[in-house]
């Protein structure tokens, strides 16, 4: 399975909550049933071949078959670093693949050394294989994690998969 990896471009998206207040519980009733998103302000590799990222839009465009790595960066404007683990990926298509298992059909959840201050910590991210781009269209949404307490939260990664070089806009983030 490395090889596959290896054989793919891969772009590396990382998230940065700039605000703890930013951060929103989903079991926060008052928003549980709303369509509330942590913010978060996106840094992509921009080097990846098949995918690009417009500021001005906040969206990220994938044009071919490549891996997507997801993590947020640690907090460490306190003494003690607050980091935040991606600990899933939800998806909703338009057609057939209506949970992606065909156009996004492996998934790694893993555990990455990160030393903050001499200090080593382990930081959770997820990377998944965009496989078929134009299959459908998608909404993307990062389930992730606070350490200091577990609370969990949503990032909207505003990905969007363009089919014959036409960006589909179809992907709304609620901030």
């Amino acid at each position: 399975m490395e090889t596959v990896q290896q054989a793919l471009p891969k772009a590396v998206l990382i998230f940065t909550i700039e605000k703890p207040s930013d951060f929103i519980s989903i079991m926060d009733t008052s928003i549980c049933h709303t369509s509330a998103c942590t913010k978060a302000r996106l840094t992509l590799d921009s080097t990846t071949p098949g995918v690009s990222y417009d500021p001005v839009t906040d969206i990220v465009a994938v044009t071919q078959k490549v891996w997507l790595e997801f993590s947020v960066a640690p907090d460490t404007t306190n003494k003690k670093p607050l980091l935040y683990h991606v600990v899933g990926m939800a998806f909703k298509g338009d057609g057939g693949d209506v949970v992606g298992l065909k156009a996004f059909p492996v998934q790694h959840i893993t555990n990455h050394k990160l030393e903050i201050d001499a200090k080593d910590y382990k930081l959770r991210i997820v990377t998944v294989k965009d496989a078929d781009p134009a299959h459908d269209d998608f909404d993307f949404l990062l389930l992730i994690q606070r350490s200091s307490d577990g609370a969990l939260g949503v990032i909207d990664p505003k990905i969007v998969n363009v089919t014959f070089g036409v960006i589909q806009p179809k992907i709304v983030n609620v901030t």
